[in-house]
């Protein structure tokens, strides 16, 4: 379906019923001047015309499957009374009241502890399979893309650059802006006196450029690169990658030590 193409009735049903979204700070996107019960029931009143009796029990249910305890007490708060995990959870609540088939979680565990962060991260993945919901993750920590995707879509300047599977990607980073992801993961096996970086600055989303825009980093790059945008293309069975020097050239890009 073509979410461009749609009517803005059906745009929220899809937005409800089949698509749902995790933001990052749960403290701005929970509204603080209304309980977490109100909040989520009207999910379901809205989506699900259902009762306002029915969906406060339905929200009761789905605060206790994201392991909310006393989550009758917990109607009844503020955000501001709540724990971040626990606001991340009531976050996780309510994309999931209507089923959807697709989660989406951008930077889910930005605002966390360490310790929290990896409870979240547990539950989606067990929420995941309780609700079978495919889970599009949008993230930064490469840790965390390691440990919890199938698939990987690297994204530079607002355009695919490498597409693989999880281990495909980290063992054979094809895209020399993925090996420079890679590289710059500090080790804690190896004496590193200087962590290796990516030089130059991101490409101003506000200009329309030409070429590839990893172009002026890019220390692979050709002449070709500053005036037409590399295709994405299949590179073998494994991954897909959208690099000149890649289609045109048989030298291996390997992922240099620093």
């Amino acid at each position: 379906e073509n979410l461009l193409s749609m009517s803005k009735k059906q745009l929220n049903r899809t937005r409800a019923e089949k698509i749902g979204m995790i933001f990052q700070d749960p403290m701005t996107s929970l509204n603080p001047f209304m309980k977490i019960g109100k909040q989520l029931s009207e999910v379901l009143m809205v989506h699900k015309g259902m009762s306002r009796k029915q969906a406060m029990a339905e929200s009761i249910q789905m605060l206790d499957a994201v392991r909310i305890p006393s989550p009758e007490t917990r109607m009844n708060q503020y955000p501001h009374e709540l724990s971040g995990g626990m606001r991340q959870r009531v976050m996780i609540a309510m994309a999931l009241l209507c089923k959807p088939e697709l989660l989406i979680a951008d930077e889910p565990t930005t605002a966390l502890d360490v310790t929290v962060q990896a409870q979240i991260l547990t539950l989606l993945r067990e929420l995941q399979q309780e609700f079978n919901t495919a889970i599009l993750l949008i993230m930064h920590d490469m840790g965390v893309v390691a440990e919890m995707c199938d698939r990987v879509v690297v994204m530079y300047g607002g355009q695919k650059m490498e597409q693989a599977g999880t281990d495909t990607l980290f063992a054979q980073p094809a895209h020399p802006y993925t090996q420079g992801l890679l590289r710059a993961i500090p080790s804690i096996t190896e004496d590193m006196p200087r962590l290796p970086t990516i030089p130059g600055n991101p490409p101003s989303s506000l200009i329309n450029h030409q070429g590839c825009p990893f172009r002026d980093r890019c220390d692979y790059r050709l002449a070709r690169c500053q005036a037409e945008t590399p295709k994405f293309m299949p590179l073998n069975g494994r991954q897909s990658i959208a690099c000149h020097v890649k289609a045109q050239s048989s030298i291996s890009l390997i992922h240099q030590s620093a």
